[in-house]
């Protein structure tokens, strides 16, 4: 268990980088996690009652791999073979009641969170990469994606594994172009091969074809409730 800020913790294997990401923190709350080493479950208990429209932490997964940085160009496969939970507390929930969150002013989303850059060194740097491409699963308490109050009337939407993605594009405060693939319903679990939604950003001119991916992980960003959260994560495994 641990409780810091930047705190991480690496899997057995070294395949995987468990984070606390806690880079919005505003003295408004507390996050805690628990990992188990030879896996990539973990569980993060949070609460946040500070500003409810700003990200205060983003425990997830990262992805370690040789590849990074790797041309966009070269990339032919993008799964995500995952199983998570939200509830209240830190009693076990198997599955994410979403008007019990809203009736504690939860403001939290699941997420696959990708960047890039036409530069391979700063590709993997989520600070300084240009561009941000997030594969959302899951969304609570009315939270919207960048760009969503200037989306057109008919974006683009690309079904997948049955299940329809909405796309929305904005610039966050970093300046970096973010692309956000978000699904018409909140799921609980996923195990699909994402690059068809990749794809479309590339061949729709979205993204170049120089850029590189240098940095892929998976997780939940935390914003508000006004009692423990907990997030929950049976299995995950991530493969490019």
């Amino acid at each position: 268990t641990f409780c810091g800020q930047y705190d991480a913790a690496n899997s057995t294997s070294l395949r995987y980088t468990l984070l606390a990401d806690e880079w919005g923190d505003d003295g408004s709350g507390e996050q805690c996690m628990t990992a188990d080493d030879s896996s990539t479950s973990f569980n993060a208990t949070w609460s946040w009652s500070g500003n409810r429209t700003e990200v205060h932490s983003f425990p997830s997964v990262i992805l370690n791999s040789e590849l990074f940085p790797l041309s966009i160009s070269n990339l032919s496969s993008l799964t995500l073979n995952a199983s998570w939970s939200i509830y209240p507390g830190d009693s076990f929930t198997a599955e994410t009641d979403g008007a019990n969150l809203a009736t504690i002013d939860t403001v939290a989303d699941v997420a696959l969170d990708m960047f890039l850059d036409d530069d391979g060194d700063q590709a993997g740097n989520a600070s300084i990469a240009s561009t941000e491409i997030m594969i959302w699963q899951a969304a609570y308490g009315n939270l919207q994606p960048l760009g969503w109050d200037t989306v057109s009337d008919d974006p683009p939407v690309v079904e997948l594994a049955g299940v329809n993605y909405t796309l929305f594009q904005g610039n966050n405060a970093n300046g970096q172009a973010v692309f956000s693939w978000v699904p018409e319903t909140n799921l609980s679990s996923i195990d699909t091969d994402l690059y068809p939604l990749m794809s479309y950003l590339l061949d729709g001119g979205y993204i170049p074809d120089s850029i590189y991916l240098g940095r892929m992980q998976f997780g939940s960003e935390t914003m508000h409730s006004s009692q423990n959260m907990t997030f929950m994560v049976d299995y995950l495994e991530m493969n490019i």
